[in-house]
């Protein structure tokens, strides 16, 4: 869906809200290693020497449209994020896509992935990235696809972006994000609006420098995001 808005400021700087918050001082929790346990096997946040390939049936005949790769600190991958759309419905125009999460187990010397989601808390998109350029501007966005875009348009920032999408704020571990320069963009729609919010607050408790991508009169009914706003070759500006 191509959208051609005129009226909307399209460079984003144009678009930046800058919050005004004084950065507290409260110490974050410390993260934890991985505990669930399913009959001797355990997740593993940490990649191994040699990984198993992830299996390419999916059983349940949604058809995998895109995945996306999570990594530990030093760049193993330990989970992936697979987009898996609904066969098409009569009268469908578009299929239902919905959002599948793969992780890495061992039990003994056996390794094995599982349709999974991470433990809590849950890794953010590109940690290897975030943790080998500890000084480097941030964007962060709702999604793994979204924050691909952010990072297209903003060279000089790191892209990441929570699993689990609008209501796994709370479920991440976003303290790779302390203390740095965060531009956070999220959807025009009102799952947009609210993982803002959570977002917002996860990051004042950071001490993050925090400024926003204003979505105020894009395109609500296709919760226009960063995404869209590469397809219609937004400038970037002056940004950070």
């Amino acid at each position: 869906h191509h959208c051609n808005q005129p009226d909307a400021a399209r460079s984003i700087a144009d678009r930046l809200s800058i919050t005004d918050h004084q950065p507290t001082t409260s110490t974050s929790t410390s993260t934890s290693t991985s505990t669930s346990k399913e009959s001797g096997w355990k997740q593993l946040l940490v990649a191994p020497a040699s990984t198993p390939n992830p299996p390419n049936n999916l059983h349940d005949g949604r058809i995998p449209v895109a995945h996306w790769p999570y990594h530990d600190p030093q760049g193993g991958i330990i989970g992936y994020v697979y987009r898996l759309d609904e066969p098409l419905q009569p009268g469908e125009l578009k299929p239902k896509k919905g959002f599948r999460p793969l992780t890495l187990w061992q039990k003994d010397n056996a390794l094995q992935w599982k349709w999974k989601g991470f433990d809590k808390p849950r890794p953010l998109f590109n940690l290897n990235q975030l943790n080998t350029n500890p000084q480097a501007k941030v964007v962060i966005c709702e999604g793994e696809a979204k924050a691909i875009a952010a990072g297209n348009l903003l060279k000089d920032f790191i892209h990441t972006c929570n699993s689990g999408g609008s209501n796994g704020v709370q479920s991440a571990d976003l303290t790779p994000l302390k203390g740095r320069t965060v531009l956070v963009w999220p959807d025009a729609d009102e799952a947009g609006r609210t993982w803002l919010q959570a977002v917002l607050v996860a990051l004042k408790k950071l001490n993050c420098i925090i400024s926003i991508v204003d979505t105020y009169g894009l395109d609500e009914s296709i919760g226009y995001d960063a995404a869209n706003a590469q397809n219609d070759n937004w400038s970037i500006g002056d940004v950070g």
